[in-house]
C-alpha cells in the first residue's frame, strides 16, 4: 500500500517507477470510483440538510507537512489535511482499515459540500451586491432632495439679505461748514 495515495503498489516490468494503482468501489454491476447517476443514489437531500452538513468544510484546517523519509526519501512539502483532525470536525469524511482505525480522507465527498458552500457564498455575495445597488440608488435619491432644499434655502436667504437691503436707512451725510 503506497502511503502517499493510499492505493496498492504495483511494479510495471516497463517502467522502472512504482505506480499506484487506483482502487475501483464496486457497486454491484457498476464499476466507478464515485458515480453522480440519480438512478444509483437514494435518499438524496437538497437544501438544508446538505447546506448544514457542508458547513463542516469551515471547520477544516488546512496544513502542510513532510511525509517520514521511509514513505518519501526526498521529503518533497505537501499541503492537505489530518485524517484525525477531519474526523473530529465529520467522521462521514474519513475512511476507516479493517480494524475500525482511521485510514484516509475522502476528498472526493469534500468537492460537493465546496461547492455548496461556494453557491452559498455567491448567493450572499448577489444578495449583497443587489443590496448595495439598492443603497446607493437611495443615496442618489436622497443626495437630490438635500441639493434641492439647499437650492431652496439659498433663494430664500437671498430675499431676505435683499429685504434687509431695502430695509436699511440711508446713508446720511451732516454737512459742516466750518
Amino acid at each position: 500500500m503506497n502511503p502517499r495515495t493510499n492505493y496498492p503498489n504495483y511494479e510495471n516490468p516497463y517502467v522502472q517507477t512504482k505506480i499506484a494503482k487506483p482502487q475501483i468501489r464496486i457497486f454491484r454491476e457498476l464499476r466507478s470510483g464515485n458515480t453522480g447517476e440519480g438512478i444509483y443514489a437514494t435518499n438524496v437531500a437538497r437544501g438544508a440538510p446538505t447546506d448544514k452538513a457542508s458547513e463542516a468544510i469551515l471547520g477544516l484546517k488546512p496544513v502542510s507537512f513532510r511525509y517520514k523519509k521511509e514513505i518519501d526519501p526526498d521529503r518533497i512539502l505537501q499541503f492537505g489535511l489530518v485524517a484525525e483532525d477531519v474526523e473530529k470536525v465529520d467522521p462521514d469524511l474519513v475512511v476507516r482499515d479493517g480494524e475500525g482505525r482511521v485510514y484516509s480522507i475522502r476528498y472526493e465527498a469534500m468537492n460537493a459540500m465546496l461547492l455548496n458552500e461556494f453557491l452559498k457564498a455567491h448567493r450572499k455575495i448577489e444578495e449583497q451586491q443587489a443590496t448595495i445597488a439598492q443603497l446607493k440608488s437611495t443615496i442618489a435619491q436622497q443626495m437630490e432632495a438635500v441639493t434641492a432644499r439647499l437650492k431652496e434655502h439659498d433663494a430664500q436667504i437671498q430675499k431676505v439679505n435683499d429685504k434687509v437691503e431695502l430695509n436699511k436707512p440711508a446713508p446720511q451725510t451732516v454737512a459742516s461748514d466750518q
